[in-house]
Order: structure tokens, then sequence, then C-alpha cells
């Protein structure tokens, strides 16, 4: 009876033990993978929230843009743009600054993907994204002084259609002009490029 009252308090250590190894030890590592997930999920859900709190602040500022405002932006990136209208008007400004454009060329681009809209938050759905931006290439060359094409392409940087100059070309050559000083005259080669919204 004596050793039945040792070898009991022994059994049952050693089944503590091994309950506490296989059962509780695997639990409470359970418990902490999912503790550790739980911040994960805390901040994103954070993050969520000042990403919603930002879209409903920008919407806000969207309603108070001015019509007025809204039709510059629209100039800016328009939906669809006359080629006609488009080549007069850089004409205009080279002819508001003393120049005569040659070789006028007008191309599209292949509408590139801006964004997918399904992949969006759910909060971004209301707002009006353009899903694609199409480029007008425009290509025209122009003879003049270095000082006049540059107040020429100044003209082009403050006037309100959205463009890059993608590359200027520049020959030295024989100018056929009146000019006295031929050798201040440069055959310029252009390659602009404008937007629009699709």
């Amino acid at each position: 009876m004596l050793r039945l009252r040792i070898l009991i308090p022994i059994i049952l250590i050693l089944v503590s033990i091994l309950v506490a190894y296989f059962y509780i030890k695997p639990l409470y590592s359970d418990i902490t993978h999912v503790r550790s997930k739980k911040v994960l999920v805390v901040d994103a859900l954070k993050e969520i929230k000042d990403i919603g709190n930002t879209i409903d602040k920008l919407r806000s500022n969207l309603k108070d843009i001015s019509s007025v405002n809204m039709s510059k932006i629209d100039t800016i990136l328009p939906s669809s743009v006359d080629k006609v209208r488009y080549l007069n008007m850089v004409n205009l400004l080279a002819y508001s600054e003393g120049l005569s454009l040659g070789n006028l060329k007008i191309s599209n681009s292949e509408a590139k993907n801006n964004t997918n809209i399904s992949n969006l938050p759910v909060g971004v759905k209301g707002v009006h994204i353009p899903s694609k931006i199409e480029n007008m290439n425009i290509e025209f060359s122009v003879s003049t002084k270095y000082e006049d094409f540059k107040k020429f392409l100044k003209s082009l940087e403050q006037s309100l259609v959205l463009l890059n100059v993608d590359s200027i070309s520049l020959d030295s050559g024989n100018v056929n002009t009146k000019d006295s000083k031929k050798d201040d005259i440069y055959n310029y080669k252009v390659k602009l490029t404008t937007y629009l919204k699709k």
C-alpha cells in the first residue's frame, strides 16, 4: 500500500507532464500564432479606415471645385480632341511668336490601361478614374533663331493643354531664308505627346 501511495503521485505527475507537452504546448503555440495574426488584421483595418477617410476628404474637395476650374481640368485632359483644332492651336502659338510650322503630322497611340477598376477598394468605385489614357503624337519642323524657338516652347508650356516635349532635334544646315544672318537660323524638328482620357 505504501508503494501505491508513492506510485500514484508519480504517475499523476508524469500524466500532467505528458498532457502539458502534447496538448497544452501545441494549443499555446496556436494561440500565440492567432494573436500575431490579430495584430496584422487590426493594422490592416486601421489602414483601410485611413484610406476611407482620405477618400471622403478627396470627394469633398472634388465637390468644392468650381465649374470654371472643372472646365479647365477638362481642357488639360480632354475626353476627345479635334485634331484639326489642336494642330491649329499649336500653329497659332507658333504664329504668335512669328514662326511658321512645317511638316505637321499627328497620330494616335494605343490606349493604355491606367487602372483596373475591379481591384479598387469599395469606397473608391464611386470616383471617376479614367480607365485608359490615349496618347496623341504630334511632329512638326520649324526654322528660326534659338531665342524665338525658346519663346515658342515657353508658349507651349504655358498653354492649358497637358503635353510632353518628347524630342527636339537640331540641324544647323542650309536654311532657305531671306535673313542676312543665316548662321543664327536653325532647323528644329519637334515631337510632342498630349493625352486624352477614355
